[in-house]
């Protein structure tokens, strides 16, 4: 799976990713594999702020069987942002115990500093597009 993080000012924004992805609907965006946000980030979300709600939700038909578009948990990209480097280089490797063997390690951190600059765009909100 291929698993497109990006920002958006709101849901029906973000939902327009779902036939060309985000670069094709002229979004910021960055692509990974292994970081699935429905498994994956509930635990990157307490160590950013436990006082966040973790859960992600679906804006995109959910019908579908090849691509799905998903909010993640709202203040996440604010969190990070506001985080600082340090305290996201100790969370990525606090996360990286919690995952274990899943997702590609060694690239958490880089993937947080990333979803960090996306979380700095003031108002918009984190998405990822999961393809399969």
């Amino acid at each position: 799976m291929i698993y497109e993080y990006f920002a958006a000012p709101d849901d029906r924004a973000a939902a327009s990713a779902y036939e060309g992805g985000p670069e094709a609907a002229g979004l910021p965006w960055f692509w990974v594999k292994g970081v699935d946000p429905a498994v994956d980030l509930a635990p990157l979300v307490a160590l950013v702020d436990g006082a966040l709600d973790g859960e992600v939700r679906l804006v995109s038909d959910p019908e579908s069987d090849w691509c799905w578009v998903m909010a993640l948990p709202d203040g996440l990209g604010v969190a990070l942002a506001a985080a600082g480097a340090g305290r996201r280089a100790e969370a990525a490797a606090a996360w990286a115990r919690v995952l274990g063997g899943r997702g590609e390690l060694s690239g958490l951190p880089g993937f947080l500093e990333r979803l960090a600059g996306l979380g700095r765009l003031a108002g918009w909100q984190l998405y990822c597009r999961v393809v399969l």
